[in-house]
């Protein structure tokens, strides 16, 4: 008597098989990039840039640091043999990238000449999200994840929280001998909008010594630097997002040059 796993696999006359495997993988990139700069105009100087790209691939990141594995259950692939099925939007795409700087030495004809203020503004889009099966039901034939299926598509949702951030109802789970319709990244993370303010001076202490003091301020606003959602389909917390970078954060610094 043979059980149905045991004929599914690729060579059903062996229990386990260790295959030998590079970590390859391939990517395109395409963007239109635009950027405007001024340089001290009475002491001013800014830039400002904007990105529009996508990023696509079949591998996101090195798939394991073993050669030899088996069966593949660390690789973050669903089928081994397949690799086309791995090719979407990278986990490293960001679409829309927005930045503006900006540098002012107050003149010396002011009462505060000398000072010096400057300051960054960043907004982007979200990367992508890998979502896979918390239990993978085909781990034993040597697929490394297990991917539910989709019915909707789970960015398109209007009640976006940290609770549920986006439609996790979107998903359906895969059966065993099943790999799931969705694709590798199928969920937009949150973006990132932040701003950074520092003001300095330098004073003159001798001929060959001077100081430095800056006072800087990141995430002036304190827009929460949300991480990624959980992409765990079956787990308590997918969907959810539980983690955050820093919020506001003050910096002072002395710096002494001779």
């Amino acid at each position: 008597t043979v059980t149905a796993q045991q004929l599914l696999r690729p060579y059903p006359e062996f229990t386990n098989v260790v295959l030998f495997r590079d970590n390859i993988g391939n990517s395109s990139y395409e963007a239109l990039q635009a950027k405007l700069e001024k340089r001290f105009s009475r002491g001013l100087t800014f830039s400002f840039a904007y990105t529009f790209s996508k990023l696509i691939d079949d591998a996101s990141s090195v798939f394991s640091n073993t050669i030899f594995t088996g069966p593949v259950a660390n690789t973050g692939i669903a089928d081994a043999n397949n690799l086309h099925l791995e090719r979407d939007l990278s986990s490293g795409d960001i679409p829309r990238v927005f930045s503006a700087s900006w540098v002012y030495r107050i003149p010396r004809i002011w009462k505060i000449s000398g000072w010096q203020m400057a300051g960054v503004v960043r907004i982007q889009s979200g990367d992508r999200v890998a979502v896979t099966q918390a239990t993978n039901a085909n781990s034993s034939l040597g697929y490394g994840v297990q991917r539910p299926n989709c019915i909707a598509n789970p960015n398109d949702f209007n009640n976006s929280s940290a609770a549920e951030f986006f439609n996790v109802g979107a998903f359906t789970a895969a059966p065993q001998f099943t790999l799931g319709t969705c694709s590798r990244n199928p969920v937009r993370g949150p973006g990132l909008q932040d701003a950074d303010l520092m003001i300095g001076k330098t004073f003159r202490v001798t001929e060959k010594v001077a100081a430095e003091f800056r006072a800087e301020v990141f995430n002036v606003t304190n827009t929460p630097p949300f991480n990624d959602p959980s992409g765990s389909y079956g787990s308590a917390a997918f969907g959810t997002i539980t983690s955050a970078g820093n919020p506001r954060d003050f910096e002072f610094a002395l710096k002494l040059h001779f």
